[in-house]
């Protein structure tokens, strides 16, 4: 029998080596500092998921989320700027990766900084309604 070290990070992965733990938790400690700015408190008994109300954003918080997620896509997934969007709502997806939830999210927002709870609502089906990652806006 031999004695085997796995490092644990604050996400719930499992790695071999420490340097690679730490990494997982600033990329998830970023995921979820950005998360939060999505979300005041709903109001209790509403079915936010299915379509009762929205949150409305303000012009500044919306590019506070999307400069946050263009930093984490630069940051922790150098290999997805510049590619098209559904190539990476698709990467994200696939690999299970931390920011996914925040793809999604920003997909729930329609053209007036509402957020709702499906992408559905955002009256846009077929497509996502924003690009994210700064070199897709054209900066």
């Amino acid at each position: 029998m031999k004695t085997v070290t796995k490092f644990i990070s604050e996400s719930g992965r499992e790695f071999d080596n420490e340097p690679e733990a730490q990494q997982d938790e600033l990329y998830f400690n970023a995921v979820k500092k950005t998360t939060e700015l999505f979300y005041p408190t709903i109001p209790m008994g509403l079915d936010f998921a299915n379509g009762e109300g929205y949150i409305q954003l303000s012009e500044d918080r919306k590019q506070k989320i999307l400069n946050a997620f263009d930093e984490i896509i630069k940051t922790f997934h150098p290999n997805l700027v510049g590619k098209p969007v559904g190539y990476i709502a698709r990467y994200l997806d696939d690999n299970k990766e931390h920011a996914r939830r925040l793809d999604y999210l920003i997909a729930c927002i329609d053209d007036n900084n509402r957020l709702w709870g499906q992408p559905f609502f955002t009256g846009k089906q077929g497509g996502r309604i924003m690009i994210a990652v700064s070199e897709l806006r054209g900066k």
